[in-house]
């Protein structure tokens, strides 16, 4: 099915609808992991998910952040050195508490994409400059075969120990 049209010659700048359209069409291919063409037409927020890999392997300074909740943590793990602060809880105070910076370069994941574009919507109006959004989240990472680590369940405060907050960060 030749019906995904691609736009010859860096089809950045036309209408930034083309990715939001049609998710339903890639059903198919969601067994066998996804191919360079869905990665080539990011929308300028999205980051993918092997310029991530890519940017650990290098250890390159980029602050990962998970936004889901503890639960999802735990089912499936999480990216190597992420922070965890769940979508509802981020703010100004959560990110300063874990080290994160206005201008510090950060990945915000989520499970398929959607709480980390609210993600990086929040931290640009609260003025952080240089955020993307993982493409796909954590569900396109585990189709295309990129580790994971088990979640140590530490990196989240529960709400009875977030007064503590300030004291416990080292």
């Amino acid at each position: 099915g030749g019906e995904m049209k691609m736009s010859e010659g860096g089809g950045k700048s036309d209408g930034g609808m083309d990715g939001m359209s049609m998710p339903e069409a890639r059903a198919d291919k969601i067994m066998e992991g996804h191919d360079d063409e869905e990665y080539a037409n990011l929308p300028e927020y999205e980051v993918s998910n092997r310029d991530v890999m890519m940017g650990m392997l290098s250890k390159s300074s980029a602050k990962l952040i998970d936004v889901r909740e503890d639960f999802e943590l735990a089912e499936t793990g999480v990216l190597e050195g992420a922070t965890h602060i769940p979508l509802g809880e981020i703010s100004m105070n959560a990110m300063e508490s874990k080290g994160i910076a206005k201008d510090d370069e950060i990945v915000v994941y989520c499970k398929s994409g959607n709480r980390s574009r609210q993600a990086y919507e929040l931290l640009k109006t609260l003025g952080y400059t240089n955020v993307k959004s993982m493409h796909g989240g954590i569900v396109h990472w585990m189709e295309d075969k990129l580790p994971v680590v088990p979640w140590d369940g530490k990196s989240t405060a529960t709400a009875d120990q977030k007064k503590n907050l300030k004291t416990s960060q080292v």
